[in-house]
């Protein structure tokens, strides 16, 4: 009898941790995505990411500035769809000048 005691045991615990991992990966499944995008604005709200994006738009001023009127639609479009995945209130005042007369 205590060899089944044992097996049946070792089947409860297998059975058990196959329900744990089971209620993990739907927990996972449900509620990571939600995490993720949490995460991802407040990241959106760092000083880094604000620092690199205004870096990244004056670089893009820059070519706007210096480019033939070919460049100029297309660059934009790019700058435009950059300044909106930043807050503009964080945008030194010449480069949001600059967006708003792109507006």
């Amino acid at each position: 009898m205590s060899k089944i005691k044992a097996i049946l045991i070792a089947i409860a615990i297998v059975a058990g941790l196959v329900l744990c991992t089971y209620g993990y990966l739907a927990w996972f499944k449900d509620y990571a995505p939600r995490m993720e995008n949490a995460r991802h604005a407040v990241f959106k709200q760092t000083q880094s990411y604000v620092d690199g994006k205004i870096t990244h738009l004056n670089r893009l001023k820059l070519d706007y500035q210096t480019k033939g009127e070919a460049h100029k639609s297309i660059l934009r479009a790019t700058i435009l769809s950059e300044a909106s995945t930043v807050d503009r209130t964080k945008l030194p005042p010449d480069l949001r000048r600059f967006i708003e007369t792109l507006e």
